[in-house]
């Protein structure tokens, strides 16, 4: 039997990736999602792609790094379906100029911390009123192996290193409104490591051997990750996903 019927799941990032394969995840199991993307070309693929699979959704464009323009998309999937039960905040990602500290501009630290830090504080700041409304719900954060190991990246390790603190304080923080927090970890999403981390460091690291193989499965691990903590209050032990367990289901 599905396990969302009758939920609502907002997804940022929605438009590729993880994001969207998650989404049709979400529709499988019974909800109703609205996925964000900044890119309109994308995002539009994707929601006809979710419609092709039998799924109710709607695509809104949006720069999640934008206060205003988060409150409005959270507003506008509130007026079409009614309610939110889950936010998933997956939009994120580096840039090869996340060089060590004493070479970064600091344009680019800024716009590191925004995608990825800032952003799922603004989708939380307005989205979280809507899951108290609703009675509870699921907040699904995305972290980052280089949030655990700080390996390289400094910015995008910061940023994600903030995640795992951020989501641990919103599942303390929101336990008493019926509200689950998680935070998953995925590994490199390539087939090797980023090219900007050289032979030297990969071999005194064991970055091989210490990351899992197949990381060209990361969307489908992902989406089946989500799905659980989405329907669940159960700790996922799987390598690589940090949660944190909630006391009711969304």
């Amino acid at each position: 039997m599905p396990r969302l019927i009758g939920k609502v799941a907002f997804l940022t990032g929605g438009g590729a990736g993880i994001a969207k394969v998650s989404a049709l995840e979400f529709v499988k199991e019974g909800a109703k999602v609205a996925i964000v993307d900044i890119n309109a070309e994308v995002g539009k693929r994707a929601e006809q792609e979710i419609k092709d699979a039998g799924g109710e959704v709607i695509f809104i464009q949006a720069d999640v790094t934008q206060d205003a323009a988060v409150k409005q998309a959270i507003d506008t999937a509130v007026a079409k379906f009614g309610k939110l039960n889950v936010l998933v905040n997956c939009a994120g990602g580096s840039v090869l100029e996340d060089v060590p500290v004493h070479e970064m501009r600091l344009d680019i630290w800024h716009k590191t911390i925004t995608l990825n830090l800032l952003h799922p504080f603004l989708v939380c700041t307005h989205g979280i009123p809507h899951l108290i409304k609703a009675g509870g719900g699921s907040i699904i954060n995305f972290s980052s192996m280089v949030g655990m190991t700080g390996l390289y990246r400094p910015a995008y390790a910061a940023a994600k290193g903030g995640i795992m603190s951020f989501t641990k304080t919103l599942a303390a923080q929101y336990v008493q409104y019926g509200i689950r927090a998680n935070a998953q970890t995925p590994s490199v999403p390539a087939a090797s490591a980023p090219s900007d981390i050289s032979s030297a460091i990969k071999t005194r690291h064991g970055w091989k051997t210490k990351i899992p193989p197949g990381p060209s499965r990361n969307a489908w691990w992902c989406r089946s990750c989500i799905r659980f903590p989405s329907a669940t209050r159960l700790i996922l032990p799987i390598s690589w996903c940090f949660s944190r367990r909630m006391n009711r289901a969304c």
